[in-house]
């Protein structure tokens, strides 16, 4: 499942399209990203004097300007965040092995900047920050020029220029900046193809806006409503590991106690068994969804995230069971909501290519159109 169930995330969104009155869950979670963000407006610059040089205004940190990104990992009780106006992000994703990746490019400028999250199991430190740059400085010694390193009281930093590859003439140079926080390695990643002098400034400027901020935990005594609302701000975020702790709470309390009204309490399932299964974690997937189905069984999305979760394991013939059983029960969908199309969804593109599945898959999805 892993990121494959992202092609699901956009079915949960239409969860909330019978509230009548109510708002959706797009809009709900929007207001609660934003109740987040003004909690954390007192937060600490992490980029000491040094970079603060290029900053117009050192006192503007403590706003969210135009293009603010924020970057965490589950678990953490904070989060990296940074300004790039101008920029459009095409990966901000929590990878296999836990760490969280983000990347975006301005066409303008043609800066490119990631962002990796990597914890480790012993403290983070400046050291292994070198440490780690030199291994890189090390892997691409036959193709790297102008290498050089240094430390600010904050960076430790790696520049170095690729003037070609494979006979292409790039002059493309690199700047990667690492930090320590707790056991977690924030490593910063620049570049640029057709690198001119004073140029690096692009680099330094977003390095200026760099802070770590605290993420508030939801108060004690959060309703289930409360719960819901901030996980599905980290869901709509793509922050899906950070999204199982709220969601998971949420779960447990109507478990108690249902209070969530249906539509939404079908959207904690669904959100919650793909945010499992898009971190990786298919046992609590597949209790998820099997918690669903024992509760509602009539509910045809419970069926098709359990098919995929069969699919990811692997396990073929119960995959089929579920689907066949989601698209019998699709009339049964919320009003606005539209069944998947197993011929398009990742999940199951390991069994395509067997000649039963795929005609399944094709009569199921011709079904519902």
């Amino acid at each position: 499942m892993k990121t494959k169930l992202a092609a699901m995330i956009a079915v949960a969104l239409f969860a909330a399209a019978a509230l009548g009155s109510a708002q959706s869950l797009e809009e709900l979670a929007k207001k609660e990203k934003e109740r987040r963000e003004k909690l954390k407006a007192e937060s600490k610059v992490i980029t000491g004097k040094d970079t603060a040089r290029n900053s117009r205004d050192a006192a503007a940190l403590t706003q969210p300007p135009e293009g603010r990104q924020r970057v965490g990992l589950e678990g953490k009780s904070w989060s990296v965040s940074f300004s790039l106006p101008g920029f459009e992000t095409s990966t901000n994703t929590v990878k296999a092995e836990g760490r969280r990746y983000f990347y975006a490019t301005n066409r303008k400028t043609g800066v490119n900047v990631s962002l990796t999250l990597e914890a480790t199991r012993q403290t983070a430190t400046k050291e292994g920050c070198r440490q780690y740059q030199q291994k890189v400085a090390k892997g691409n010694a036959s193709v790297a020029s102008d290498v050089e390193f240094s430390d600010s009281e904050r960076f430790s930093f790696l520049g170095f220029t690729l003037r070609e590859v494979q006979g292409h003439l790039l002059n493309q140079r690199y700047l990667r900046a690492c930090a320590p926080r707790e056991d977690v390695y924030v490593d910063f990643n620049f570049s640029k193809v057709q690198f001119a002098p004073g140029e690096e400034k692009l680099f330094m400027a977003i390095l200026d806006t760099a802070r770590f901020e605290d993420v508030p935990e939801p108060p004690r005594g959060a309703s289930a409503l409360d719960l819901w609302l901030e996980g599905s701000a980290l869901f709509r975020d793509r922050n899906y590991r950070g999204a199982i702790g709220p969601y998971a709470k949420a779960l447990e309390l109507e478990k108690k106690e249902r209070k969530l009204e249906r539509n939404y309490w079908y959207a904690l399932i669904d959100n919650l068994g793909m945010a499992y299964g898009i971190s990786g974690n298919l046992k609590d997937a597949k209790a998820t969804f099997e918690y669903g189905i024992s509760q509602d069984p009539q509910y045809p999305l419970f069926h098709y995230n359990m098919a995929c979760t069969y699919a990811e394991l692997n396990d073929k013939v119960n995959a089929v069971e579920q689907l066949t059983k989601a698209f019998e029960l699709r009339a049964n969908a919320i009003p606005g909501e539209k069944m998947p199309d197993p011929r398009k969804d990742e999940s199951f593109a390991r069994f395509m290519k067997d000649p039963e599945f795929s005609a399944l898959a094709e009569r199921l999805a011709k079904s519902a159109q």
